[in-house]
């Protein structure tokens, strides 16, 4: 027998920390232009044993953004993305998961926790969509959300989401084409390196 039933299952186990908490990473890596980070999609089950496969159930959304240069004269290469909820919401850290519901709650105020980055190389072309993809808990963002699209020297745009959104689990939430207009600097950006 390789399995004691009633059991919890969590895939993959990376995302695992005790018995009622799993963790999500801070940081995303889109190693090919459309990519999605693989090592960010949990899903988790409840399997009783009766007879039938478990069936595992995503614990996260996918928000997906299209990006396109507004400009040829600026410079257009992408090296960071970052995604905030409005209301504060936590968006990566620890969370306590129901196994039964496959669903997560908050567990973690760190500040840090309010935020999820994706790190990139992408140049941006006036011509055709650069297509970014973001894992988040699958939630309710009350007061919606913001996009920080940061280039390699710094130089950044906020896009913002006014009003409230759900993302649901397993989902992928297609929001309308954009164009890279920065409009401000961060002063010392530190950009992680990819995997």
């Amino acid at each position: 027998k390789i399995i004691d039933y009633p059991c919890n299952i969590l895939y993959p186990a990376s995302f695992y920390k005790d018995a009622t908490t799993v963790t999500l990473p801070g940081t995303q890596y889109q190693t090919k232009e459309g990519n999605i980070d693989t090592n960010t999609l949990p899903m988790a089950t409840y399997a009783t044993g009766e007879g039938k496969m478990p069936k595992l159930h995503h614990l996260t959304g996918i928000l997906h953004l299209q990006l396109r240069a507004e400009s040829t004269t600026r410079n257009n290469k992408i090296r960071l993305i970052e995604f905030w909820g409005a209301s504060n919401e936590q968006v990566s850290g620890d969370f306590a998961i129901d196994y039964t519901t496959a669903s997560l709650t908050p567990a973690s105020n760190k500040k840090s926790a309010r935020k999820v980055s994706v790190v990139l190389t992408s140049e941006l072309s006036v011509d055709k969509v650069t297509n970014v993809f973001i894992v988040v808990p699958a939630q309710e963002y009350k007061s919606g959300f913001t996009v920080r699209v940061v280039n390699e020297v710094g130089h950044y745009l906020d896009v913002t989401k006014k009003s409230a959104l759900s993302i649901a689990d397993g989902t992928i939430l297609k929001m309308p084409e954009f164009s890279y207009i920065p409009t401000g600097t961060l002063i010392g950006v530190e950009i992680p390196n990819g995997q």
